[in-house]
């Protein structure tokens, strides 16, 4: 073989070899470059959903028609660029290479539940190796260790995952959390005498959750105590300043330990130490001293009804030491040293009482002119202020509280509560007694008519028209939300009342003085000539609500008595309401009798009605008929004048009371009702009859006509 052939045999192996070379290093550069370049044509979250599902379910990789029927299903129209099978394959080996990881994650919480605590790490540790920015490898390593009280490492892992992903972060670690794992590893500190880095770390924990300052005021509280125990004083009370810091509410916790240890510090003879702790304790709380004295003087009287007066004794001085003026004490050791029978010290401790007592009268008196005093310039300032009421000399509750409303109108709301206080002051009205008489005033003035300039005035003032129209577009029916509403519109309109309850007793009112309007109405229509009549009248007109109406019956008669004295027979100014019922329940008895037996109507009584009798009327015969009757407010009664009930049936009725004959369109009003009321059926009843359409109509909606000729049967049936 020539020289020549060797030497270009030899080039081409060293070209083949570098070459390999770099096709080894040039195909992980493209593997690695093509893995960005997947991301970037995979940008829509459908596509990428698509794949991962087709791995999570295969765990494997496509074969080549899956690979063709997957490009079509990811390719959309805003992606104009193609995928390549092999960036498509190359993204499909990243998923599983992750579902690789999931199970290393799956196998750690196993062996965590099955106490294996160092192998699940390990597995943790070998999934964080083969991807650091695993965010649950570190999360679950981080928990793991957490419970190992290893609370460091732990936070350390939450950092990793804090860096990796803030926002999923915030979703498995919350503040409390944090905040929670900082006081734990601050007291793990402690432990190691690490003070300065534990009470850092305490101060994070309540800048990340300030509800976890409590806990660490205890923490620094807890490290204070230990050196106070090591007899290092002066470190000691550092710490317990730094926890009052941390937590100003944990004030009143120190100062009762730094009591204790005082005494305890006393009872060793370091007077010095003890008086520091002590005055330390008083700084931080000056109740502090109180509260241990009586927990030692609880001990004490445990202890003599033990028959332990010696120790007994010990405890009793140590709360007259702290509180000087314990008369509860005083006299328990009095009695303690009587039972022992040193009477010397027995008469020592009375003597004392005697004195405390002295001194306690003086500051009682003290006390007492000190606030007689502050009173007494108080009721001054009020009265000053209000002494255009009070000039006019009002004698009772009523005549301040009408001076009161009338002098300042509507901005009595911001002058009510200094009213009061004149008023308990100079008279001892309670606030139940002021609120009732205001509310007696102003339902008073909405109750009157006729009044002439003074009704005017207060119309103006507080707007009694809208609470009237109130009243009559809901009647009872209204909730606290229409309530809220008046009051509002009220505000809008210049009128205010310092409570939503005086405005509900106004609309109270209202709704009673239009219902006894509308009763005494109906009661005069027929005029009546007599007593008799105008009971018939007031059987025909209450119907079924005899005892409801009596109350406007007797408010009626007293009327007609001043007005109309012809009509009463009964003297009314003599007769309590529940005489005059008694009374009159008789009288009603005896009319309704000769009534039931005398008394026939026809259909021509009927063609003299008007709607709203003949509304009553046909309410009359229902309930004749067996049906529970029910009327329908006078407006917004959606089609329907009354709601009858048998047998558990609804119905909807429409009364009509015409000369003509009756259209389409009361049919269509009571159709419209039934859903309305929740009917099952509905009806309509005339006394006249129906023209062609409306019977169509009718009979097409199942609606039940009653005409004048089934309604004179009817009549002669049941009336």
């Amino acid at each position: 073989m020539s020289s020549v052939l060797i030497f270009f045999i030899g080039v081409l192996i060293l070209i083949y070899i570098f070459g390999q070379r770099k096709d080894e290093k040039s195909t992980r550069l493209l593997k690695e470059t093509k893995n960005c370049e997947v991301i970037s044509e995979l940008k829509e979250p459908v596509n990428y959903k698509i794949i991962r599902e087709f791995v999570q379910k295969y765990k494997r990789e496509p074969s080549r028609s899956e690979l063709q029927d997957l490009k079509k299903m990811i390719h959309t129209k805003k992606n104009e660029s193609k995928i390549s099978n092999e960036s498509l394959r190359m993204f499909i080996n990243s998923e599983l290479e992750k579902l690789d990881e999931s199970k290393l994650l799956d196998e750690g919480c196993r062996l965590s539940k099955e106490g294996k605590i160092e192998e699940a790490i390990k597995c943790y540790d070998i999934a964080i190796s083969a991807n650091p920015k695993n965010v649950y490898a570190w999360y679950n390593k981080g928990n793991t260790l957490l419970n190992m009280g290893r609370y460091q490492e732990a936070m350390h892992c939450f950092k990793k995952v804090k860096n990796i992903d803030s926002k999923l972060y915030t979703q498995l670690y919350s503040e409390k959390d944090e905040a929670r794992n900082l006081i734990n590893i601050s007291w793990e500190l402690s432990l190691k005498e690490k003070y300065d880095e534990a009470i850092e770390y305490c101060g994070r924990a309540v800048s990340v959750d300030h509800r976890y300052a409590d806990d660490a005021a205890r923490k620094i509280s807890s490290i204070g105590y230990r050196l106070s125990d090591e007899g290092k004083y002066e470190e000691a009370i550092k710490f317990y300043n730094k926890a009052i810091l941390a937590n100003p509410m944990y004030a009143n916790d120190v100062a009762t330990t730094l009591m204790e240890i005082s005494w305890r510090l006393s009872g060793e003879g370091k007077h010095n130490e003890a008086k520091i702790f002590y005055n330390l304790a008083i700084s931080f709380n000056h109740n502090c001293a109180s509260t241990v004295a009586s927990e030692y003087f609880h001990k004490g009287c445990t202890l003599s009804n033990e028959g332990k007066y010696g120790e007994a004794i010990k405890y009793y001085d140590r709360a007259t030491s702290i509180n000087p003026n314990f008369k509860r004490a005083w006299s328990n050791k009095g009695n303690t040293y009587r039972k022992m029978g040193a009477h010397s010290e027995t008469k020592t401790c009375f003597e004392k009482v005697k004195a405390i007592d002295e001194v306690n009268l003086q500051k009682r008196e003290a006390a007492k002119r000190k606030i007689d005093n502050k009173l007494m310039e108080e009721k001054q300032n009020l009265e000053e202020k209000f002494k255009v009421i009070l000039n006019k000399n009002p004698a009772t509750l009523e005549e301040f509280v009408q001076y009161f409303l009338s002098t300042y109108l509507h901005n009595y709301p911001e002058h009510i509560n200094e009213f009061k206080r004149l008023l308990y002051l100079s008279q001892k009205r309670t606030s139940d007694e002021i609120e009732e008489a205001i509310k007696s005033y102003f339902t008073n003035i909405i109750s009157l008519e006729g009044m002439g300039d003074s009704f005017h005035i207060f119309e103006s003032t507080y707007n009694f028209g809208l609470i009237y129209e109130f009243a009559k577009k809901y009647d009872t029916h209204f909730e606290k939300s229409d309530l809220e509403k008046l009051n509002k519109l009220l505000v809008q309109r210049g009128t205010r009342f310092h409570d939503i309850k005086v405005l509900e007793d106004l609309v109270t009112c209202a709704i009673k003085k239009q219902n006894y309007v509308n009763f005494k109405k109906e009661m005069l229509a027929p005029h009546p000539s007599n007593e008799t009549q105008l009971i018939k009248q007031f059987i025909k007109v209450s119907k079924n609500d005899i005892d409801a109406n009596m109350d406007m019956f007797f408010m009626l008669l007293l009327e007609l008595e001043i007005t109309n004295p012809s009509l009463v027979e009964i003297k009314m100014l003599n007769l309590t309401l529940d005489e005059f019922k008694e009374l009159m329940s008789t009288k009603i008895f005896g009319v309704s009798l000769i009534s039931d037996a005398n008394e026939r109507f026809t259909i021509n009584d009927v063609d003299n009605m008007d709607g709203y009798e003949f509304e009553n009327f046909i309410g009359s015969l229902y309930e004749k008929m067996g049906y529970l009757v029910e009327q329908t407010p006078k407006s917004g009664d959606q089609g329907a004048d009354l709601i009858i009930t048998k047998f558990g049936e609804r119905t909807a009725v429409q009364t009509k009371n015409y000369r003509e004959n009756v259209s389409n369109k009361a049919v269509q009003e009571v159709v419209a009702s039934q859903a309305f009321h929740k009917c099952t059926s509905c009806s309509v009843v005339t006394n006249s009859y129906f023209t062609k359409s409306a019977m169509e109509l009718g009979n097409a909606n199942g609606i039940k006509l009653v005409d004048r000729e089934e309604l004179k049967v009817l009549i002669d049936k049941y009336m």
